[in-house]
């Protein structure tokens, strides 16, 4: 459902993604070039343990996508869930959760794109998770990257007038963030094509579209 413009979730139980399994014997290590997951799944013990696994058995970066949605999240996952991660998606209402969830005092926040409380709030959470790159969206006021070699990377987003709802905005955003990583793109560029997708997913209603000239890239250089 769509409440003045911002989604409201309802997220059932038992669903394929709850029961995500690997039949025995699988060779994927080299078909991988980066290992994507969200935080949704864990929430089932099928799914959890094959993530896990998969952690474990893999050697090719990961990116994981953090989602906060109660009562589908539990923070004892966080060690399991995003511990050693090279990559982690989050956004600025998350990341100050987690920060405050692993014992950082509360920073007051003048808002979304309050970037020194922002850079606390990473310093805290790469230690105790030893996390690579972060990379932080924050809705309408854009995105920042921030490596794990210091570089900080801040694009303030592509204002829109036709904004329908924001579902499927992070995923979107995560997409081209991975292809970019794949491809080896400069983190810059990288962030400001990942907020110009978002954005427009912005624009439709729902996160897909059957038209496929929506997913040409043209217009996010």
């Amino acid at each position: 459902n769509i409440t003045d413009g911002d989604p409201q979730y309802e997220i059932h139980k038992d669903v394929a993604y709850d029961f995500i399994d690997l039949p025995g014997g699988n060779d994927f290590e080299d078909a991988a070039a980066i290992f994507y997951h969200g935080s949704l799944a864990f929430r089932s013990e099928t799914s959890r343990r094959t993530i896990l696994r998969l952690i474990n058995e893999l050697s090719c970066p990961r990116f994981v996508d953090l989602n906060i949605r109660h009562p589908h999240f539990d923070f004892d996952w966080l060690d399991d869930l995003i511990g050693g991660a090279d990559h982690l998606k989050i956004n600025a209402g998350e990341l100050r959760s987690v920060a405050e969830h692993t014992g950082m005092d509360p920073v007051p926040v003048q808002g979304a794109s309050d970037e020194a409380a922002i850079r606390d709030q990473v310093a805290h959470v790469r230690e105790r998770y030893q996390i690579g790159d972060f990379w932080i969206t924050l809705g309408d006021q854009g995105a920042i990257h921030a490596s794990h070699q210091g570089q900080w990377v801040s694009d303030r987003g592509q204002q829109t007038s036709n904004v329908i709802d924001t579902v499927g905005a992070g995923d979107a955003f995560a997409a081209v963030v991975i292809e970019g990583l794949i491809k080896g793109a400069e983190p810059s560029e990288t962030l400001a094509r990942a907020n110009r997708f978002a954005a427009k997913v912005c624009g439709i209603r729902g996160a897909t579209t059957d038209d496929p000239d929506f997913y040409q890239h043209g217009d996010l250089k």
